[in-house]
């Protein structure tokens, strides 16, 4: 079955589904181990993955443990040569624990029917698992270990927002190996790629990995809908409407609250201008690579130390804006404690609910954002308010971003900016009436 034939974009149906219409065939996946390693595999085992994938552990006889990461064709392609990509220019250009990946196939169109990744098995325990078991010196580490790993991300900059589709410094040496199969970039169409220069030299990007982008419900956005974007504005307006074009609703009742969204992100960008020392001029843009889902399960903890040993799943990473790219990781993503972040806050959720121990923690981590680089602590701390736009912004249904914009007003906007742009009460009530 080729890539082609099979496409998320076209058939927006149930994911245990489309595994079956996939009908990945992990035998031969197997064997292609073999071949590589020379060695027969011994045993097997699915150790996690997500939706979209599929992640099974293969023990080899001659002592090896490899993962073989199994995906279905989201964005086809884009995203497994966007995660190899990214994987190999980070472990060439920074200290980032990442895992070695032996051989990949970014098409469908090969014997196992799917794209995959082989890489290294790395020991650890996700941070979800462990972190909370940690002593409090351990908790210093892997804090101090986060931090670190968001400055190396960040000092990356480009002149466009989109995923990582090659990074033309490396040497051939310095890149994962093709599938026999996989006949290369050359062979990529249907969206647009770019040549941007960046802090390292010149990167090809690709169309941004978004989650706002892969909707169970509303379908995939294709990825020529999906940049890159040489705007911050262009980003932000394709999470509003599903990409440019958009594929929201064209109905106004559809469109409507984003708009309105939209029209807060344009009057509050501005305010932040001179707190960040990242932002982009007209003439210059300015992009921040990111890994973009720094979640508990993508970090792996070394219990006995504290020490991160590896972030996986690459998949989502590209440059974006700073206050996007300046989110933080698990645990210490406080942005729900400083902001209404949904509708069903009436106000920010605070720390009085925390002991001592985990507000110094989080003050620690603050810290060490603002020594290792002052630009992404400003990023993060100033950014919130446009976080809670985006998150919003985001929403598949407008219900809930209709409710953020209520709680918004009423308990979070700051009056000595001058009054809220838009009367909410009114507007919702013309709202309802149309949507009716």
């Amino acid at each position: 079955m080729s890539h082609s034939t099979f496409s998320l974009a076209n058939n927006p149906t149930r994911v245990d589904d489309l595994w079956q219409k996939a009908n990945v065939d992990f035998e031969v996946m197997g064997r292609i181990i073999e071949s590589h390693f020379k060695s027969i595999w011994v045993s097997r085992a699915e150790i996690g993955g997500g939706a979209y994938a599929k992640a099974v552990k293969f023990s080899l006889e001659n002592g090896m443990e490899v993962v073989s990461r199994v995906t279905l064709p989201v964005n086809d392609r884009v995203k497994t040569e966007a995660e190899v990509a990214a994987m190999d220019s980070m472990r060439a250009h920074t200290s980032i624990p990442i895992t070695n990946v032996y051989l990949f196939c970014s098409s469908s169109n090969n014997p196992v029917r799917a794209e995959w990744v082989v890489m290294d098995y790395v020991h650890g325990e996700q941070w979800c698992e462990c972190f909370h078991t940690l002593t409090w010196e351990k908790k210093k580490t892997a804090a101090d270990d986060l931090a670190r790993i968001m400055a190396d991300t960040f000092a990356l900059t480009a002149t466009h927002c989109g995923s990582m589709l090659a990074d033309l410094t490396l040497r051939d040496d310095q890149k994962a190996i093709r599938y026999n199969g996989d006949d290369g970039l050359a062979s990529l169409t249907g969206f647009r790629t770019v040549e941007s220069c960046t802090s390292r030299g010149t990167y090809l990007l690709a169309p941004i990995n978004d989650l706002v982008f892969f909707d169970r419900e509303l379908g995939i956005v294709p990825p020529s809908h999906c940049g890159p974007f040489a705007t911050e504005h262009e980003y932000v307006e394709a999470i509003a409407f599903r990409g440019i074009p958009g594929m929201r609703g064209a109905g106004k009742a559809d469109r409507w609250p984003y708009e309105k969204a939209l029209d807060l992100y344009n009057i509050i960008r501005p305010l932040f201008r001179d707190s960040d020392t990242s932002v982009s001029t007209p003439q210059l843009p300015v992009f921040h690579f990111a890994h973009n889902d720094l979640s508990a399960h993508n970090i792996l903890l070394d219990p006995r130390t504290g020490h991160i040993t590896a972030v996986i799943d690459w998949e989502m990473s590209g440059f974006c804006p700073s206050w996007w790219a300046a989110l933080p990781g698990p645990w210490f993503d406080d942005d729900y404690r400083r902001f209404i972040i949904d509708g069903l806050q009436d106000a920010p959720d605070g720390s009085d609910d925390e002991s001592r121990k985990a507000k110094d923690l989080r003050q620690y981590f603050r810290d060490a954002l603002r020594r290792l680089s002052p630009s992404l602590f400003n990023a993060y701390w100033n950014g919130v308010e446009l976080r809670a736009i985006h998150y919003n912004i985001g929403e598949a249904l407008p219900g809930n971003l209709l409710g953020w914009m209520d709680q918004y007003e009423k308990f979070q906007w700051d009056y000595q900016r001058g009054p809220f742009p838009f009367d909410y009460g009114k507007w919702f009530k013309e709202y309802c009436k149309l949507a009716l």
